[in-house]
């Protein structure tokens, strides 16, 4: 097998984009589960709005902070595994133990890049030194986000770094591209959010509509919503993907106490 030596910037993020428009089928089972859940939480915020109730068990932001990572979790790991190890007929309703850990990363990413405005009170210079350490562990879980997805128990961060050795600054120039375009096209989406339910809550007035009316309605609309960000989310993925396989064609290549599980040694020599 021949191992590249060179981690090309446009090439990577080319072949993840790539491989999720040629495989949307699996993308579209992938977000079966996150739409389904989708459409009972959300239905939660929507009918307390058409009749005028409040849930007090959970706030909406709560709420929805939760089901965003669980959307990124089953989606991310959905993703990695098919450009890794070729599961390309992902169960739509399968949460497991990879999902979980997932979970709990991008939720600890998540808590510590929110613990500033959380808490309040900080110096501007603590808090360029506090995002500056976060951000750093940001870019260094990225180089193993996958390994949790499909199991990879023996990749670890100073291998991860290793194998990136004469490449790291490519793999930035990846991340922060991934991050931008991402982020443009997240804002897009979320922009849209307003336009459409105002637009939705002006249909409900017009006809009428009862609250159950109204609520499938809302869905419909807010379904739509959810499945492009699903793909923002899926592109961010595909794109850690490719640069995961990278990553292990180099291990396998350069340390000898590495061996990818054996789906990922079938996509390396394919």
């Amino acid at each position: 097998m021949t191992v590249a030596q060179s981690l090309g910037i446009w090439s990577t993020i080319w072949a993840g984009y790539v491989f999720l428009f040629r495989n949307l089928g699996a993308f579209l089972r992938s977000v079966v589960l996150p739409l389904f859940a989708a459409g009972i939480i959300l239905s939660f915020g929507l009918f307390s709005v058409l009749s005028e109730r409040q849930f007090e068990f959970v706030s909406p932001e709560t709420l929805g902070g939760l089901f965003a990572l669980f959307v990124m979790a089953h989606i991310a790991v959905s993703v990695h595994r098919a450009i890794l190890l070729g599961d390309t007929h992902p169960n739509p309703f399968r949460f497991g133990r990879p999902h979980l850990l997932y979970w709990i990363v991008i939720g600890v990413l998540g808590f510590a890049y929110g613990l500033p405005n959380e808490t309040g009170g900080w110096a501007d210079l603590w808090r360029y030194l506090y995002f500056s350490v976060v951000i750093l562990a940001n870019v260094l879980i990225l180089t193993i986000l996958p390994a949790i997805a499909i199991s990879d128990r023996r990749m670890s961060f100073p291998l991860a770094i290793r194998s990136l050795k004469g490449n790291r600054l490519r793999f930035l120039t990846i991340v922060v591209f991934n991050w931008v375009l991402n982020w443009f096209l997240f804002d897009f989406v979320t922009d849209l959010y307003p336009i459409v339910m105002g637009n939705v809550l002006d249909v409900i007035a017009r006809f009428e509509l009862s609250p159950e009316s109204g609520l499938f309605v809302g869905l419909a609309f807010l379904s739509a919503l959810s499945l492009l960000v699903a793909a923002v989310f899926a592109a961010e993925a595909a794109v850690l993907s490719e640069v995961y396989r990278f990553i292990s064609q180099r291990a396998e290549s350069n340390e000898a106490g590495y061996a990818p599980p054996n789906g990922l040694s079938k996509q390396l020599t394919a």
